[in-house]
């Protein structure tokens, strides 16, 4: 939580030292559900909820649902979505 806090709060300042909105791509869940580690994949997304109750940033996350080795089955896919504040199956 530290480092990332602090990672977070150096890129929410612009070159004149103003606060902005910070956004983060999340890409460790997929990489975890693809070697089938759900459980640590859930811990992420509840360590992402927290980081983003704690500071002023958007936590994006990109899964591939596919076809593809390592494919989560839909009560998996079911518990990572219920902990994001929305989700888009675009």
């Amino acid at each position: 939580m530290e480092g990332f806090g602090n990672l977070i709060r150096t890129a929410s300042r612009d070159a004149r030292g103003n606060q902005r909105r910070v956004a983060v791509f999340g890409e460790g869940v997929q990489i975890l559900l693809e070697k089938g580690n759900v459980e640590a994949a859930i811990e992420i997304e509840k360590l992402c909820n927290t980081l983003a109750q704690s500071y002023d940033v958007d936590i994006l996350c990109g899964y591939s649902l596919g076809d593809a080795e390592g494919e989560a089955d839909d009560h998996t896919i079911q518990r990572i979505c219920a902990e994001h504040s929305a989700v888009n199956s675009d």
